[in-house]
């Protein structure tokens, strides 16, 4: 058992070869393009803690709003605790968006996934319509423009598209029902955020982004 669970340790690290200590100190000096070109600078950063692949130890998601292309999204990369530290799940150079919804049970849902055989994470992307004649009013939610599943495999965050959800097929209710519906359990996530002030009071050295890491961008 114990030979199992280093080679499976070793399997994880295959995949990128990054362990780190500190996940906060890894995040925010990760030579990502879009920061040196459109964020320039530290403002909020965000942490995100659940259990993906069904372990019983919290993967960690550590993002930052980005702000190219007019987009209000938050950019994400993703860890994943080891023996001796955390396990980086993504390229140095990459960071992906994730709308997590506040952890809405009416969009996100933890656990496994029959459609995937596999533990990982579903996430809806409501499409919003307004009351008409009364545009301060939202009408209950019958489409999603998108499922995404993630899950966590050789020491990779994987990412599918599973295609738009419309709650008023047979097909769709049932899908939705499945993995949202009010009994259905889903393991929790929480939450934490630190502004720029927070991370200089942690001990944490706030990089310039304004220019490249002399090391320049990897590829």
């Amino acid at each position: 058992m114990k030979k199992f669970i280093v080679l499976f340790f070793l399997i994880l690290r295959s995949a990128y070869a990054d362990v780190v200590y500190d996940p906060l100190k890894d995040f925010l000096n990760l030579p990502i393009p879009g920061r040196y070109t459109d964020v320039s600078e530290v403002v909020v950063v965000y942490e995100v803690r659940c259990d993906i692949d069904g372990d019983g130890s919290n993967e960690l998601f550590i993002g930052h709003q980005q702000m190219w292309n007019g987009g209000n999204g938050i950019y994400f990369t993703a860890y994943k605790p080891v023996p001796d530290g955390f396990l980086r799940l993504l390229p140095p150079n990459k960071d992906v968006v994730i709308d997590f919804y506040g952890g809405d049970r009416a969009c996100i849902y933890v656990g496994w996934v029959s459609e995937k055989k596999s533990q990982g994470m579903l996430i809806l992307d409501p499409v919003y319509q307004r009351v008409p004649g009364d545009p301060s009013k939202l009408l209950p939610v019958e489409q999603y423009s998108a499922r995404k599943f993630y899950r966590i495999k050789g020491g990779k965050l994987l990412i599918e598209e599973l295609g738009p959800l419309d709650l008023r097929t047979k097909e769709g209710k049932a899908f939705y029902d499945r993995y949202f519906g009010t009994e259905i359990k889903s393991r929790s996530l929480r939450f934490e955020h630190y502004s720029a002030g927070d991370l200089e009071g942690m001990g944490y050295k706030l990089p310039d982004w304004k220019q490249l890491p002399e090391s320049g961008l990897h590829q």
